[in-house]
């Protein structure tokens, strides 16, 4: 099942600020995103659809630039517990946006349910293609973030209730704009 929400794709409402996280509503789901310091934009963004209990974990890089929009590129997931590198996400399928400015490539992926939990509890997240570090960021005040990201998709999934015996003509959910699933 995958989200109909691209990052970047909808408008969004302020829901909440914790902890430098910055919590918003788009027309299906909810994100948490944090911008980060350093050369170029840099960023991390979390969707988070309550009825599929998916994400789209999403994060830009601004020095790649030769990657296309539409590109698939598999990129190693590991979350720093302590001081332990949690492994368990292995490769995941990442698919490139780039700007049209050349200014570099968000990359987004579906994660499925458990990820929330990972980001709520580290404290680093970062992403590898083979053995090259892409961006690396911590996950500071995350936990709370992650509370209140629940709380928003919640709010939206009670707002838009999902008929869970409408199925699409393959079998799979399919999430249409008015929040509701299609056939």
């Amino acid at each position: 099942m995958a989200l109909a929400l691209a990052p970047a794709a909808a408008e969004v409402k302020p829901y909440a600020k914790v902890n430098g996280w910055t919590i918003s509503r788009g027309e299906r789901s909810c994100r948490m995103a944090m911008a980060y310091g350093g050369a170029g934009l840099n960023g991390l963004i979390i969707n988070y659809d309550f009825n599929s209990d998916t994400s789209l974990v999403s994060f830009f890089d601004s020095s790649v630039k030769s990657v296309r929009t539409g590109d698939k590129k598999k990129l190693r997931v590991r979350f720093r517990m302590g001081n332990v590198s949690d492994d368990r996400w292995g490769k995941v399928q990442f698919v490139a946006s780039s700007r049209d400015d050349d200014a570099g490539t968000m990359f987004t992926a579906e994660m499925k349910a458990g990820v929330l939990n990972s980001v709520a509890t580290g404290n680093g997240v970062s992403f590898w293609y083979d053995d090259v570090l892409l961006k690396s960021y911590a996950l500071d005040g995350s936990g709370k973030a992650v509370e209140k990201l629940r709380a928003c998709s919640r709010d939206m999934a009670a707002a838009n209730p999902v008929d869970p015996f409408k199925r699409s003509k393959d079998g799979a959910f399919r999430i249409i704009p008015n929040g509701s699933r299609e056939r």
